[in-house]
């Protein structure tokens, strides 16, 4: 009978973390036009995706929603106050996480 000397090495892998999120916000214009389709969207680097966005505070005008998977605002802003063609201003603040691994 045959003797076989089998040599394993075990090596613990400590993989690097990954870079820090970061927001981009560039792609959603500040404001909208009251019945004109919009389209914006916040994109997320870094962290462990998936990730999430959710409003945190203020409002985004009647019409508009926010997509919590996407980060993308759509929708036609319905101007319901004011009269159609004029600049709707919003002030939301978005909260975007990664998953957290």
């Amino acid at each position: 009978m045959a003797t076989v000397q089998v040599d394993i090495k075990i090596t613990e892998m400590n993989p690097a973390p990954p870079p820090p999120l970061a927001v981009d916000a560039s792609g959603v214009p500040a404001t909208a036009t009251a019945g004109a389709a919009f389209s914006g969207v916040i994109k997320a680097s870094g962290g462990t995706p998936p990730y999430t966005f959710a409003a945190a505070s203020g409002s985004l005008p009647k019409g508009l929603t926010l997509d919590s998977v996407a980060g993308t605002i759509t929708g036609t802003p319905d101007g319901s106050d004011v009269p159609a063609g004029t600049s709707v201003v919003f002030d939301e603040v978005i909260n975007v996480s990664d998953s957290g691994k």
